[in-house]
């Protein structure tokens, strides 16, 4: 696990506002990659990275944000059930 002390200190150097403009950077170079990959000219380290990136900055703006986490756990929770049941009940076939 990562020492929350250094996401403070990414967000105190940078401040809270270029983060949240990170965030968006971040997201929009793991999009890219993704695409990369679905197209065949990806490579995975390079995505592995881009995914790194994106779940570093997410943490930082979590904390900016003031997101609870484990609410955000028991949404995540309660979508991928909801997908689940969607995928049984044949909802995704139509």
């Amino acid at each position: 696990m990562i020492d929350i002390n250094l996401y403070e200190k990414a967000i105190e150097h940078f401040g809270k506002t270029a983060q949240l403009k990170k965030w968006i950077e971040e997201l929009d170079e793991l999009k890219v990659e993704v695409q990369k990959y679905i197209d065949g000219e990806g490579d995975i380290d390079h995505l592995s990275g881009e995914i790194a990136d994106v779940m570093n900055i997410m943490i930082q703006c979590g904390a900016i944000l003031d997101v609870d986490s484990e609410a955000v756990e028991r949404i995540m929770e309660l979508k991928m059930l909801r997908t689940s049941e969607r995928i049984d009940s044949g909802y995704y076939n139509s």
